[in-house]
């Protein structure tokens, strides 16, 4: 009756071929995860912890750079780097088959590093000529909107008076001489009908595509509904290949998270100043980052759980080394922060310190 109805959970989390002695169902329906000991569900738990924190890391920074109106005090290699290191651990992790909490973190990642960038770009790079390209472009869109006028009084021509527009259109094709045809076919007009037809053309296409895509997909269906469910290993096919590309991109994830942080800790120190920067984002940054490695650990904490090293440490070591930068970055906040401090009392102190000035006393304050 299980396989029957749940055949894909029943061959995924089938006890007797994971070394387990029961699984639960309900969880496995809800959650598309299979549950067999209490390190699952906390390990589940730590995972979701973690992604709830990822969703709201980057606020309080992208919040500040809003109000400050500018993004001097980041670092734009510390989130392209983070970028493409998002972008690697998101394809590790469809290859690799890691965990959902894994995958869903990588995709929310990514998000983000696209937020945070934009941001960026805009408040950096010269707001004024942004906006300067955004007024021509809808310049551009407005007079194109003006010269489409011309083509739809041609349209109205030609539906009156059919059999002249499409003798005219026969003689514009062969001879531009006249004036009468090169009037009615301006470039605006040529370039419009032009689109159109190739518009037609690739929507004709796709649809065609689509309607194919779905009947195989269907027939696909059909035929896998009439199957018994087979538990057995799959047959060995170009798996190991895939497997092998997924943990190449896993090991440049890991490679970026380790190089990420650096041009931050080292702009900071050039600086010597964290101004610009947000506190909270880093400390949520540290917490998310704890619980993701955990979450990790205690799956693999169970005596029967298969640890593959080389799929799993580029995550962990990634992981690690954003942690340990994060808690650097911090330290520079309180270091900085102190230090500034001290400046600006002795600074204070000097202004008060008595002055004699032609045998006066004089109090600078």
């Amino acid at each position: 009756m299980l396989q029957q109805v749940i055949p894909n959970f029943y061959c995924e989390c089938f006890p007797h071929m994971k070394g387990k002695n029961h699984y639960s169902v309900a969880l496995a329906l809800i959650f598309r995860q299979c549950f067999y000991t209490n390190n699952d569900v906390t390990s589940y738990i730590l995972g979701w912890m973690s992604i709830i924190l990822s969703m709201v890391s980057l606020f309080p920074q992208i919040i500040k750079n809003f109000v400050l109106k500018r993004a001097a005090g980041l670092s734009i290699h510390l989130f392209l780097i983070w970028f493409v290191g998002d972008v690697s651990n998101l394809i590790g992790c469809i290859l690799t088959n890691q965990l959902a909490t894994q995958l869903y973190l990588a995709v929310y990642y990514v998000c983000m590093d696209i937020i945070i960038i934009s941001q960026y770009t805009f408040y950096e790079f010269n707001k004024k000529k942004f906006k300067a390209f955004l007024s021509k472009l809808f310049q551009k869109l407005h007079i194109t909107k003006q010269s489409a006028e011309p083509c739809h009084e041609m349209s109205t021509i030609k539906e009156t008076t059919a059999n002249n527009i499409f003798n005219m259109s026969f003689q514009s094709l062969t001879s531009h001489n006249t004036t009468s045809t090169s009037h009615l076919s301006t470039p605006h007009c040529q370039l419009k009908s032009h689109y159109l037809s190739s518009t037609i053309a690739i929507l004709l296409v796709v649809q065609l595509l689509i309607s194919n895509f779905a009947q195989f997909s269907n027939a696909q269906e059909a035929k896998v509904s009439y199957e018994i469910p087979n538990c057995s290993p799959p047959p060995p096919d170009n798996g190991l290949a895939i497997f092998a590309i997924g943990t190449t991109c896993s090991y440049i994830s890991c490679l970026c998270y380790i190089l990420a942080m650096t041009p931050q800790v080292y702009k900071n120190y050039k600086r010597k100043s964290v101004q610009g920067l947000s506190i909270l984002m880093f400390g949520i940054d540290t917490s998310n980052q704890l619980l993701y490695m955990l979450s990790i650990i205690v799956f693999y904490a169970q005596p029967n759980a298969s640890f593959d090293a080389l799929s799993v440490v580029p995550y962990l070591a990634g992981s690690f080394f954003t942690w340990f930068f994060s808690v650097c970055i911090l330290f520079q906040f309180l270091f900085y922060k102190r230090r500034n401090r001290n400046d600006a009392n002795v600074v204070k102190e000097h202004d008060a310190t008595p002055s004699h000035v032609g045998g006066t006393t004089v109090v600078v304050q």
